[in-house]
C-alpha cells in the first residue's frame, strides 16, 4: 500500500495525508517499546515524512468519529481492523481498551511521551553530533571515542542508532555490536579516534 501512494506521490507531485490519529500512536508506542524501540523511534508516526502527512496525530479516535457524525459524513471501517491475528488489533483491542479503561487520558499520555521522548531524542543526538562527529565518508563516519566512552550506555546506544539511521539508511546493526562498540570506546582508547 505504501508502495503504491509513494509511487503515486512522485507521479503527481504531492503529499499523501494519511488519516493516523493519537489512539494509533498509543498503539505504536506500546508496541515498539514491547520491540525494544529507540528513545527517538518509540512513536515511528511522524506528522511529516516525506510523502507522508498525518495531520491527525493529535486526535482522538473518538473525538474524529463524533465530528464525522455531527457532520452526518460517512467514514469506512477497515474490516481487517477487527481481526484479532495482528498484533496491531491485539494491542488496540485488548491492550489499550483496557488501559483507556482504567485512565482515561492514557492514549492522550501514550502520544505526548512520544512526542516528548523524539524531541529530547533530536536534541540530544544533534548535540552529540556536532561533538563527536570527527569526518564523513561515503561509507563511513569517523567518531572521537573519548566523549563516546563518558557517555551511559542508553545515551550511547540512542546516537549510534541516529547516526546509523542518517548516514546509513536500511542497515541494522545488532545490540551486541553496539555494546562491544562502547566496550571498545572504554578499554584503553580514551582519546584516541574509534
Amino acid at each position: 500500500r505504501y508502495a503504491v501512494f509513494a509511487e503515486l506521490a512522485v507521479r503527481h507531485q504531492c503529499a499523501v495525508v494519511l488519516g493516523h490519529h493519537q489512539d494509533d500512536v498509543a498503539e505504536n508506542v506500546l508496541m515498539r517499546l514491547a520491540r525494544g524501540a529507540t528513545v527517538g523511534a518509540v512513536s515511528g508516526l511522524a506528522p511529516w515524512r516525506a510523502p507522508y502527512l498525518r495531520p491527525l496525530l493529535g486526535v482522538s479516535k473518538q473525538s474524529l468519529r463524533e465530528w464525522l457524525e455531527l457532520h452526518k459524513l460517512p467514514h469506512r471501517e477497515d474490516a481487517s481492523n477487527a481481526k484479532m491475528a495482528y498484533s496491531r488489533n491485539y494491542v488496540r483491542h485488548q491492550i489499550v481498551t483496557a488501559l483507556q479503561e482504567r485512565y482515561s487520558c492514557a492514549s492522550r499520555q501514550l502520544a505526548s511521551f512520544a512526542q516528548k521522548a523524539a524531541q529530547v531524542s533530536q536534541y540530544l543526538c544533534a548535540r552529540l553530533d556536532e561533538e563527536m562527529v570527527l569526518a564523513r565518508g561515503p561509507d563511513c563516519v569517523e567518531l572521537s571515542s573519548k566523549p563516546l566512552s563518558d557517555l551511559p550506555y542508553a545515551v550511547f546506544y540512542e546516537f549510534m542508532c541516529s547516526v546509523v539511521e542518517r548516514e546509513f539508511p536500511g542497515r541494522r546493526p545488532s545490540h551486541t555490536s553496539f555494546l562491544q562498540a562502547y566496550e571498545a570506546c572504554g578499554d584503553g582508547q580514551k582519546g584516541e579516534r574509534s
